[in-house]
């Protein structure tokens, strides 16, 4: 049996209610856009399914919606399932499954599991030279990510080259004032002073 045809503008009409939860968010109405936001997840999900790719995103825009509630430990299993789903449609080397890595290693790290999030950032970083290359934004990132996440974990030693290479390849990319940049060069410096290499970290941003 055929599902009835939808009339013209109805997918729009979705679009546009996940613009319209992004708008009330941004003038302090979370309550009323958490509300249009699940409203809209369960329109996207009853007329496309679980597993297409408009409702996945529209699953993502409401878990970051809730991270940026304070509201992580709701977030965490939302983006977990995004990522087993990803890999399950696209593979592990689809940018869509490589932004849902990346968003479940920082929410790991953000609640305090740096062990786990280690590992993912690793994969992050190796599946990101693989696909995008050395000098892609996102590897850069992938990078400075994997760095702090093993500064977190005391292995100063080894985050430290890391982001001696995260910076020169920022500054060569983006330039010497991107803030990217300046992170970088802020978490190399800070990871010279956990090693007692004063004179070095005095000499980061002269």
């Amino acid at each position: 049996m055929r599902r009835a045809s939808r009339p013209v503008g109805h997918f729009d009409i979705l679009h546009s209610l996940s613009r319209h939860a992004s708008v009330l968010e941004l003038t302090g109405s979370e309550e009323e856009s958490e509300l249009l936001r699940m409203k809209t997840l369960r329109f996207w999900s009853d007329e496309l399914g679980t597993f297409h790719r408009a409702t996945l995103a529209e699953q993502r825009n409401y878990a970051l919606f809730l991270i940026g509630e304070g509201r992580e430990i709701e977030a965490e299993p939302i983006l977990a399932e995004l990522l087993r789903i990803r890999r399950l449609l696209d593979g592990e080397r689809d940018p869509a499954t490589l932004t849902s890595l990346n968003d479940y290693a920082q929410i790991l790290e953000s609640r305090g599991n740096a062990l786990e999030a280690e590992l993912l950032n690793r994969e992050l970083v190796r599946l990101n030279r693989d696909v995008n290359g050395e000098r892609h934004p996102d590897t850069i990132s992938s990078l400075n990510n994997y760095a702090s996440v093993l500064e977190r974990l005391g292995r100063r030693d080894e985050a430290l080259p890391l982001f001696a290479k995260a910076v020169r390849v920022s500054r060569e990319v983006r330039g010497e004032q991107h803030p990217d940049t300046l992170r970088s060069l802020n978490n190399y410096a800070f990871t010279l002073e956990r090693l007692s290499r004063l004179t070095e970290a005095e000499t980061v941003f002269s």
